[in-house]
């Protein structure tokens, strides 16, 4: 299935910071990618409560430009993006049918983590999306983000909705180990080198 990105891939968060009323933009930008605790990331960037705030940017990244982002296991992030499709904004189960067909992406939760990144090469900090990522993101930059994640996706076994073979059937997961490929070999590679992650 043909996956049709109808958005700015090179789109990113620049942590700015208030430094005795100065607005300084420093050299850390956010990459954000849906259903990997993005809200809560930007609500942290947002918060009054905080030193720091962010404006958005295009394009390529400065060459001094430290860039992050959060990642989550595939198959636990497309769940969380299903149920939101499905019961928040769809409100059908429409989607279900195009899963047994082989169609799991249907918006920008379900696109595959590596399309948000392109455009910025390799070196980018992945932090693993968890309960304690905001403390972890702090203790690596020095900042100052007040928030905290809760609610992780449980495990795909875990996750109540109908029916429940979905993810276990041999189709879908064909279908998902073919079109979220390059998610997997990221999800892996940070999995087996954990020195790239806090």
């Amino acid at each position: 299935m043909e996956t049709k990105v109808d958005h700015i891939m090179s789109e990113r968060y620049q942590i700015m910071r208030f430094r005795e009323g100065v607005h300084d933009y420093s050299n850390i930008s956010y990459i954000h990618i849906p259903k990997c605790g993005s809200t809560a990331i930007r609500q942290t960037l947002e918060d009054l409560n905080c030193s720091h705030s962010y404006k958005i940017s295009y394009g390529p990244a400065a060459p001094d430009e430290n860039l992050f982002t959060v990642i989550r296991n595939p198959l636990d992030r497309w769940i969380s993006g299903y149920l939101q499709y499905v019961y928040i904004n769809n409100n059908s189960d429409q989607p279900y049918s195009k899963a047994q067909d082989g169609e799991l992406v249907f918006d920008e939760h379900t696109l595959p983590m590596s399309e948000f990144l392109k455009g910025f090469g390799t070196n980018i900090k992945y932090f693993k999306f968890s309960t304690n990522v905001i403390a972890e993101i702090n203790s690596y930059y020095d900042l100052e983000l007040n928030s905290n994640i809760v609610n992780v996706t449980p495990k795909p076994d875990e996750v109540v909705f109908a029916p429940r073979n979905l993810v276990n059937s041999s189709g879908f997961q064909l279908a998902f180990n073919r079109i979220y490929a390059e998610d997997i070999k990221l999800w892996n590679n940070i999995e087996q080198k954990l020195d790239l992650c806090v």
